[in-house]
């Protein structure tokens, strides 16, 4: 069993509100401010399958805004205070599946897929024959 003591020690830092992002697009939302010791936190992140979570702005270190990027063809509803962002102890691992650190290799492939899929394409090729 769980200590419930232990249970609370892991923040949510989802969006605080339900967010619908078109297809290939993306929606940005602060992280809210808490009152738990970011030092003694670690950031996770978790992607699904229609969204790729990209921490944006940062503030003395701290990461301050998430952005939500949808890699599908259709509307991607994500809920609110949906568990894409965690906020764990240090020494301490995320319950669930599919958390990386934004230190990881993980983290960084996913910011290239999602950087990849919102990019204007026409723009792209005018890009390279000016650059060639």
């Amino acid at each position: 069993m769980v200590d419930s003591m232990e249970y609370s020690a892991h923040v949510n830092a989802g969006p605080s509100e339900a967010l619908n992002i078109p297809g290939h697009e993306s929606r940005e939302y602060r992280l809210a401010k808490r009152a738990a010791r970011l030092e003694q936190r670690v950031r996770w992140v978790r992607r699904t399958e229609k969204v790729i979570p990209s921490v944006t702005r940062f503030r003395r270190g701290r990461p301050v805004r998430v952005r939500l990027t949808n890699v599908s063809e259709r509307t991607a509803y994500v809920p609110a205070f949906d568990r894409l962002v965690m906020l764990v102890p240090v020494g301490d691992l995320p319950r669930g599946e599919g958390y990386v650190r934004l230190d990881s290799k993980k983290y960084k492939d996913w910011q290239v897929l999602a950087y990849e899929i919102c990019r204007d394409r026409q723009l792209f090729r005018r890009e390279c024959e000016l650059y060639e």
